[in-house]
């Protein structure tokens, strides 16, 4: 089954009390400095810092912007078949900034299927009379957000899968196919 939107799930910290979208939720005082640069997504590198992921451009032959003619299959594409950023699973945890306005919500994160072309791909459909595609929803990661802060009509949040995130590779993937903040998780040497 294929699905368009993703459940949003919020953790309930202590502080002061907001909304999104018609959600309560609670934003919890920011344990490390804001970044300056609300457009990038970030990870926690190896000296405690925040780090941004690597953009990477995608592709597709549909076009999201036209009202499909029909329910058709088609992929969102990356050339290359790694991401640069390598994380361990224990690792996967993520930061981004969200605006608070109706109608807008996180990027998706996808988990991505690496063919022999040196590619990596998501796999989306289009629906006839519809405009954009949706994701396979096999390939869509639960996600659980906490909102850190609530700064600049912006909020900021911890975003980490519902459970471990498996070896490959992995994207978020928002309304902007150019913008694509790519990582992969390595497998655990022994």
């Amino acid at each position: 089954m294929l699905v368009l939107c993703a459940a949003l799930v919020l953790i309930a910290k202590d502080s002061a009390a907001s909304h999104v979208e018609g959600i309560e939720t609670f934003v919890q005082q920011a344990s490390m400095p804001l970044p300056t640069d609300r457009t990038s997504i970030y990870f926690v590198d190896k000296l405690g810092a925040l780090a941004p992921l690597s953009f990477e451009a995608g592709a597709t032959p549909l076009d999201p912007n036209k009202l499909a003619k029909s329910n058709r299959l088609g992929y969102v594409e990356i050339k290359g078949e790694h991401a640069l950023t390598g994380l361990a699973e224990k690792d996967a945890l993520f930061y981004l900034f969200v605006p608070d306005t109706p109608n807008v919500h996180p990027p998706f994160l996808v988990k991505l299927t690496t063919t022999k072309r040196g590619v990596r791909r998501a796999v989306v459909t289009t629906e006839r009379g519809q405009r954009g595609f949706a994701y396979e929803s096999g390939q869509i990661v639960k996600l659980l957000y906490t909102v850190q802060a609530h700064d600049g009509g912006m909020y900021f949040m911890e975003v980490r899968g519902r459970t471990p995130l498996t070896p490959g590779e992995y994207a978020f993937i928002g309304a902007d196919l150019a913008r694509l903040a790519t990582f992969r998780i390595e497998a655990a040497s022994n």
